[in-house]
């Protein structure tokens, strides 16, 4: 099924296998959009986002992004969607695009909140702090840094940029 290509696709990336990954992934998509199975399709669209971004091919990850987000938008889930935020957040960062960055982080940051999503909102959080680091080295950035690192409920790709941004 689509769902089961989009996580094995996302298994294979963690492997390190994006050729795989890639292959997995976009198979899931075709299925989905077959099947007119928008949820599938946002997942799918989302994953190739991160592989896309993983490979350094931000233009290609902010476009998969980009649909992924218009997708779980339409389908009123706030859940994927403020995930998806968080990546194409860290997608303008690569680009240097900061007030989309910011735009996007506010953003999944809202909605996080509004969800009870904590390890998303701290996400968004952990992607505003790098964009003030960033953009200014603004000395809030830090403490924001700290306090996210407190945390009990961290996502470890969240955790290993908090860690990041402390050292520098």
């Amino acid at each position: 099924s689509a769902h089961t290509l989009s996580y094995l696709g996302r298994v294979l990336q963690a492997l390190g296998d994006f050729t795989a990954a890639e292959a997995a992934l976009r198979q899931s998509l075709d299925l989905a959009r077959e099947m007119n199975y928008h949820f599938g399709s946002g997942l799918a669209l989302d994953a190739l986002g991160e592989l896309a971004y993983a490979r350094g091919d931000y233009p290609q990850a902010r476009s998969f992004f980009a649909e992924s987000a218009a997708l779980f938008r339409e389908m009123g889930d706030s859940h994927r969607l403020a995930r998806t935020l968080n990546h194409q957040g860290m997608t303008a960062l690569a680009l240097t695009q900061p007030l989309e960055a910011q735009e996007t982080f506010q953003a999944a940051l809202t909605l996080a909140l509004a969800g009870g999503l904590t390890p998303i909102a701290l996400s968004a959080a952990a992607g505003l702090a790098a964009l003030h680091v960033h953009t200014q080295g603004h000395p809030q950035a830090l403490e924001l840094v700290r306090f996210i690192l407190r945390q009990p409920v961290v996502h470890p790709e969240t955790r290993a940029l908090a860690e990041r941004l402390q050292k520098e």
